[in-house]
């Protein structure tokens, strides 16, 4: 088992004197103790779950044309198939013959 790293006192009086630092390190260290390894060293921001440290989960972005890159991928499937191509021949194929999607 390697030796617990010391932390630096500027750390420990940061933590200390900000509620919210601490509540996110100790979620963090509960939720996966092997990446924390405890409070050792400065990786308080890293490997706490996403988390920011007012403990809200950063908001996901909406998916923008996800259906019709879907409906891209199956047509490039089918003329694959059909034609026996490669992903890079059958997508140029699609683009050169103007097929819609």
């Amino acid at each position: 088992m390697p030796p617990k790293r010391r932390q630096h006192p500027l750390l420990s009086n940061f933590i200390a004197s900000n509620p919210k630092v601490a509540m996110a390190i100790q979620r963090a260290s509960m939720a996966r103790p092997t990446v924390m390894g405890g409070l050792g060293g400065f990786g308080m921001m890293h490997g706490n779950g996403g988390l920011l440290l007012g403990g809200a989960k950063k908001p996901r972005r909406e998916t923008v044309g996800r259906a019709k890159n879907q409906a891209r991928g199956a047509l490039v499937r089918q003329v694959m198939m059909q034609h026996g191509m490669s992903l890079p021949q059958a997508s140029h194929y699609i683009k050169m013959k103007n097929i819609p999607f």
